[in-house]
């Protein structure tokens, strides 16, 4: 397991704008950030690689460093998890989570504290034989499962995809080293990233202006 995140000086471009939806009385706040991945910042056939290999370094659930840290370690939230959505018209990745009102705060710092963490730090050759494994083995379980399998052969003829692309990945992540996947987490996160948070606004406001001095806080209404 990685070890506990000590915060890191920031290489990564931030919008410094936080998009609030206010829901007075909630207990918890939930929260949403998100990059778009595009050739702006990444070459096309690196982005399937990166948007699969940094969803699930850093959120796979009970593996993934953001658990390990702001559950584990920091007891900041249950659940904190990555997800990689490659869709025909766009690619994008998002970590998503909820947490107490108190730590809203600490709880988004962290999250966009660990992905510089990565940016600026080399995994370890552990951590990314770690990751080969559980993608590897993902993707051979996937293709067992014949629903799954069929799921996967209709989304490759969306994205228009080549039947064997599913083993040019693996041989990507075969390949795979700790300065590969660190230039990748440079170009994946330097564009504008999306952050969203759903709680109440006026318990919240305070703490985010102090954790995260001079971002923008910008209450988005949302028809009922």
């Amino acid at each position: 397991k990685p070890k506990p995140f000590n915060r890191a000086t920031s290489s990564i471009k931030q919008s410094h704008t936080i998009y609030l939806i206010d829901a007075p009385g909630s207990v918890q706040t939930q929260v949403r950030i998100g990059y778009a991945l595009d050739d702006k910042h990444l070459s096309t056939q690196d982005i399937p690689l990166a948007c699969r290999s940094l969803a699930a370094i850093l959120g796979r659930s009970f593996s993934g460093r953001l658990y390990y840290d702001l559950r584990e370690q920091r007891g900041l939230t249950y659940g904190i998890y990555g997800q990689c959505a490659n869709a025909p018209l766009a690619t994008s990745i998002k970590f998503y989570g909820s947490t107490a009102i108190e730590h809203t705060g600490a709880f988004v710092v962290g999250i966009l504290d660990h992905l510089n963490l990565l940016a600026s730090t080399p995994a370890s050759e552990g951590e990314i034989a770690a990751l080969k494994t559980y993608l590897i083995g993902e993707a051979l379980l996937t293709q067992d499962n014949p629903s799954q399998r069929e799921t996967q052969f209709i989304h490759q003829l969306v994205l228009g995809l080549d039947p064997q692309s599913n083993q040019a990945m693996n041989a990507k992540l075969q390949d795979l080293t700790p300065a590969q996947l660190q230039q990748l987490t440079q170009q994946a996160f330097s564009g504008e990233p999306l952050v969203i948070l759903r709680g109440d606004v006026d318990r919240i406001t305070a703490d985010l202006t102090h954790k995260l001095p001079g971002w923008q806080l910008e209450v988005v209404k949302v028809n009922d």
